[in-house]
């Protein structure tokens, strides 16, 4: 019973998992994230001016 509790809750991790990373990639493609967050980390003015 226990054992079929814990392997329960692990699919069910699983499954928010991946629907938060599809989640994720869709809001990528659509609005283009990690282009906005990678921006001020590899060219911080260029950060600094879309933050202005």
């Amino acid at each position: 019973m226990i054992i079929a509790l814990l392997s329960a809750w692990v699919v069910a991790g699983l499954l928010l998992a991946l629907l938060v990373g599809a989640a994720v990639r869709i809001a990528d493609q659509r609005y283009q994230l990690t282009a906005a967050v990678a921006v001020p980390v590899e060219q911080p003015e260029v950060g600094r001016a879309v933050a202005a």
